[in-house]
């Protein structure tokens, strides 16, 4: 088992040197606005086109909640996209905020079961999905700790948020999170 390190960082998730970059992704494999929007328009064309033959070679069945493809990294600085559909926020909905904790696991682990070192991932169904920020974050801070306590190989997790109100968020979740852990 590896020691997996946990940044965060405000800034542009498609200029990160790492190994796995994470998108959330239509069902469709479509590109669509905000992170998976940058990420398609930063990548280059081959990106779209890599997805939709992804999407083509299962019949153009649409992906589940927490199943992903990956791709090629285009002219991003990666060697993988990971694009997950993540779930949509509905309100009350009891199933949306596991499902979305099982989406950090799955890329988590896509990532460690590779054999990457690093993995950037934004604040996944907080943009068109919907995700009230707080609630995705307590997502995500769960499954990254339910999936790094398995990597053996990843060493790197980078939280990236492109809007300052959540960088900041995120540094104080974090750090009652880690708190209530040692308590």
């Amino acid at each position: 088992m590896s020691k997996v390190n946990l940044s965060i960082l405000l800034g542009d998730i498609t200029v990160q040197e790492v190994d796995v970059m994470v998108n959330s992704i239509h069902p469709s494999c479509r590109p669509g606005l905000g992170v998976a929007g940058a990420i398609h328009r930063q990548g280059g064309a081959e990106i779209y086109q890599e997805c939709q033959q992804i999407h083509a070679q299962r019949g153009h069945q649409d992906l589940a909640i927490g199943e992903y493809i990956v791709t090629n990294p285009g002219r991003l600085p990666a060697k993988r996209i990971v694009h997950i559909s993540a779930p949509r926020w509905l309100e009350h909905s009891e199933q949306a905020q596991p499902e979305l904790t099982e989406c950090y696991v799955s890329v988590i682990n896509y990532a460690d079961s590779a054999g990457f070192k690093s993995i950037a991932i934004p604040a996944i169904g907080t943009g068109v999905f919907r995700f009230p920020f707080e609630l995705a974050m307590q997502a995500a801070l769960v499954g990254i700790q339910k999936a790094s306590l398995q990597c053996h190989s990843l060493e790197e997790i980078r939280l990236v948020f492109f809007k300052e109100h959540y960088y900041q968020q995120a540094r104080v979740m974090i750090q009652q999170f880690v708190q209530s852990q040692v308590e």
